[in-house]
C-alpha cells in the first residue's frame, strides 16, 4: 500500500454561511492535530484504583502551514482573500458568517481532503468545526515561505468517500 504523502492532501476553510464561502489553501507543507474527546477521570476508592469515567469535554488542537502568497489579499484588484484574513474575518473576508454560535470569536471550520494513491478511487475527508486561530507565524527560506495556523477546534470528524 503506498504511503500518503503532502502531494495528496489539501486543506479547504468553509465559512458558516448557508452556502459557505470557501478558500483552499496552497499546501505543501505540514498539518498535525491533537486531543479531543474528554478527559478521563480516576475514581479511587480509599486510596485503591477503582473506575474511570469521562470528565469534561477537550477541544481538538490544530495547526497546519501552507505556502504564503500575502497576509491581505487586494480584491479589489482581482486577488482572492488570504488564509489569514479567512480566519481572523479582515479585509475581504468581513463579511463572512462565523461557523460558531452568534457573539463567540470568530469560527471556521477546516477541511482536510487525502486522496488514497494506491488507485482505489476512495478519498478521507477530516472536518474540524469551529476552529478558532490562536496563533500566526510566518518564516522565510530558500525553499519558499510559509504562513503557520494554530488554534483551536470543537470536534473533529471524519469519513471515507469514493473520489471525486
Amino acid at each position: 500500500m503506498p504511503r500518503r504523502t503532502v502531494k495528496d492532501g489539501k486543506i479547504t476553510l468553509k465559512d458558516g454561511a448557508g452556502t459557505p464561502k470557501t478558500l483552499e489553501l496552497a499546501f505543501d507543507g505540514e498539518l498535525s492535530w491533537s486531543g479531543g474527546d474528554y478527559e478521563k477521570v480516576r475514581i479511587r476508592d480509599r486510596g485503591a484504583l477503582g473506575e474511570v469515567r469521562d470528565g469534561d469535554a477537550k477541544p481538538v488542537s490544530l495547526s497546519f502551514k501552507c505556502k504564503y502568497l500575502s497576509i491581505l489579499g487586494d480584491t479589489g484588484g482581482g486577488e482572492s482573500v488570504t488564509p489569514y484574513e479567512f480566519l481572523t474575518k479582515t479585509g475581504g473576508c468581513a463579511g463572512y458568517a462565523s461557523t460558531g454560535p452568534t457573539g463567540e470569536a470568530h469560527a471556521a471550520n477546516v477541511e482536510f481532503e487525502i486522496a488514497n494513491p494506491d488507485g482505489s478511487g476512495k478519498k478521507e475527508t477530516i472536518t474540524f468545526t469551529e476552529f478558532r486561530l490562536h496563533e500566526y507565524s510566518f518564516s522565510e527560506s530558500m525553499d519558499g515561505d510559509e504562513e503557520s495556523f494554530s488554534g483551536e477546534a470543537e470536534s473533529v470528524a471524519s469519513a471515507r468517500a469514493a473520489q471525486s
